[in-house]
């Protein structure tokens, strides 16, 4: 059933599909770059310290975010990487789209899951760095000094 769908889209069904399958990866890079924001302003916005366990717990949540949103990333990039492939292939013959066929031919995303991967990857280092270091940041009190004002 599928294939005979895909089989019956013309060049103008399938560029929609293109633009359209653009519109997750454009969703999961501004979660990305939110999150990263909102996390490391977050900690830095502090003025104590972590405690280990609040440390531990932020690492954790953060790395299930990250598989999540690199999961969704590559197999978006590997959906659009699709569709531009058959365009392609319906492409070969005549068509009104010349020109729009002509960069579709050129345009390639194959390389993005191995990009999404490497950005992904620096960021959590980065990331859990920060966290791992948030000792040496100066103005902050360590963690447990906020209750013991509160006491006096």
């Amino acid at each position: 059933m599928l294939e005979a769908h895909a089989a019956a889209m013309d060049i103008h069904q399938l560029i929609q599909q293109f633009i359209a399958a653009g519109a997750p990866i454009d969703t999961g890079w501004n979660m990305f770059i939110f999150v990263h924001i909102t996390l490391v302003g977050g900690i830095y916005a502090m003025k104590r310290k972590m405690t280990l366990i609040e440390r531990f717990f932020v690492t954790l949540f953060y790395s299930v975010f990250g598989w999540i949103n690199w999961s969704g990333l590559t197999a978006s990039y590997k959906l659009y990487n699709a569709i531009l492939m058959d365009i392609r292939a319906a492409g070969k013959g005549a068509s009104l789209y010349t020109q729009t066929l002509d960069f579709l031919a050129t345009h390639s995303a194959s390389d993005r899951t191995l990009l999404v991967t490497g950005v992904h990857l620096a960021a959590w280092i980065l990331v859990v760095l920060f966290i791992a270091t948030e000792d040496w940041m100066p103005h902050k009190k360590p963690a447990g000094d906020e209750a013991k004002a509160t006491q006096a």
